[in-house]
């Protein structure tokens, strides 16, 4: 799954990062498509620990005859390993199966539904006989079965290869993306916190990579014959019947993701004296609402202390800042949660960051301006104590008083008021001690 991708670039600060895309793209499957995977036959062959996983998305009524996602069969065609969609003997409908030969026939059933045209994570890891199958991270089913693949076996994306005068059956409809075989076992930790993150192609115990980023989305690509392998170039896949030109049969635009369809390009801190701006740029957006900022001192709780409005969709460039003019002392993390219409969202990956110096006590009100006269405030302090937050128009004529108790560290003040000014008021924020002014404005 390609989402959310984040290169982050830091000034003054501490950040963990990973690659950025030029290219998201998935790979459709349709009617009789297949890629022909016999090339790693030798990378495969003999091992007693090994991790699969790769996502799909797909709709159920298009995959309901035992449809193949991966499979390996011997060379007279008989089935030795399969991961597919369930199908009538199965006893559930829409959950992931994996079928292993290990003298008679064995199946693995999930119970997880996988075919409501989302995207779903699909893994299976072998330790020696203990099988488990992994859906979106979690486990989903096991089983007890020890099998060995040979040099000659066939292995193949989207179908299964059967005996004469049928070659091949069992076909996949849908998307498949970000393929990769581990001659390791992995953990559920593992595969969960690795799922959504592209890979380089030459990571340690990496045996087989296929990322999909090839050709131009939904263009004619039928120049293209091979399905990259990244973590062993010269053991490509073969394509085989895709039409390759058109917004099926083909490579197509976005990744196979269940989360939301925004490229997150950089995302950046810069340092003043007083003012900490976070600064972002999306390649593209679809159906974006906002972004909301998120504030922690530990890395772990986090909440809101600003948002920014988004570009709803968009196939450009677009670069995003949200500036604390007063930010805390020492350790700081901060992240994105993107939101859209439909209120969904995703987190961007945490950035951090060490100042030094003294906290000012009042911070920024949020949003500002307003359009529904709802304002946030960030008040630090540092111990328990109470104010006041006095609303004035221009006139002096009060719109607001109200009064807080606030606890020692970061605060979050609400305020709501009904208004017929538009424009500009003033806001006094008053803890007994000294008297602090902002401007707020209204449209």
């Amino acid at each position: 799954m390609k989402s959310f991708l984040l290169h982050i670039f830091m000034l003054a600060c501490i950040s963990h990062g990973i690659i950025a895309q030029d290219i998201n793209n998935s790979l459709h499957f349709e009617s009789d498509d297949y890629v022909d995977l016999s090339l790693i036959a030798q990378d495969i062959n003999g091992l007693n620990e090994f991790t699969i996983e790769f996502w799909v998305q797909f709709d159920a009524q298009q995959n309901i005859d035992y449809n193949v996602f991966y499979s390996v069969n011997s060379s007279d065609y008989r089935n030795r390993f399969l991961i597919r969609c369930a199908g009538p003997i199965d006893g559930v409908a829409d959950a992931a199966v994996v079928y292993i030969n290990d003298g008679s026939n064995q199946y693995i059933v999930g119970t997880t539904p996988i075919g409501d045209n989302k995207c779903h994570h699909i893994a299976f890891t072998y330790d020696n006989g203990v099988c488990l199958l992994y859906v979106d991270g979690q486990l989903d089913g096991s089983g007890n079965y020890i099998f060995e693949t040979q040099t000659s076996d066939l292995f193949s994306l989207g179908q299964e290869y059967d005996r004469f005068p049928i070659s091949a059956t069992a076909f996949y409809n849908g998307k498949l993306d970000d393929f990769r075989i581990w001659e390791v076992v992995k953990s559920q930790s593992e595969i969960e916190s690795s799922k959504d993150v592209e890979l380089n192609g030459n990571e340690a115990n990496l045996v087989t990579y296929f990322n999909f980023n090839q050709g131009l989305a939904g263009a004619n690509n039928s120049g293209i014959t091979n399905l990259n392998n990244l973590a062993q170039p010269n053991k490509d896949g073969t394509l085989i019947n895709f039409n390759l030109n058109g917004s099926t049969s083909n490579f197509i635009s976005g990744s196979c993701s269940n989360t939301l369809p925004v490229d997150l390009y950089s995302f950046e801190i810069d340092v003043t004296e007083k003012t900490v701006s976070l600064n972002w740029q999306t390649a593209s957006e679809l159906n974006n609402d906002k972004f909301e900022v998120e504030e922690s001192r530990d890395g772990s709780e986090f909440q809101k202390i600003g948002e920014v409005k988004g570009s709803e969709t968009t196939l450009t460039l677009k670069n995003y800042t949200y500036k604390i003019q007063y930010p805390q002392v020492g350790l700081t993390y901060y992240r994105l949660k993107q939101l859209d219409f439909d209120g969904e969202f995703e987190y961007s990956k945490v950035v951090s960051l060490i100042l030094e110096g003294e906290n000012e006590q009042v911070g920024n009100f949020y949003p500002n301006p307003s359009e529904s006269g709802e304002f946030n405030l960030n008040y630090t302090s540092t111990s328990i104590e109470d104010i006041n937050i006095t609303i004035f128009d221009l006139t002096g004529r009060i719109i607001l008083s109200q009064n807080y108790s606030v606890s020692t560290g970061r605060n979050i003040l609400s305020l709501n008021f009904l208004t017929s000014n538009e424009g500009v008021l003033i806001a006094r924020v008053d803890n007994g001690i000294k008297q602090i002014y902002r401007k707020l404005l209204i449209k």
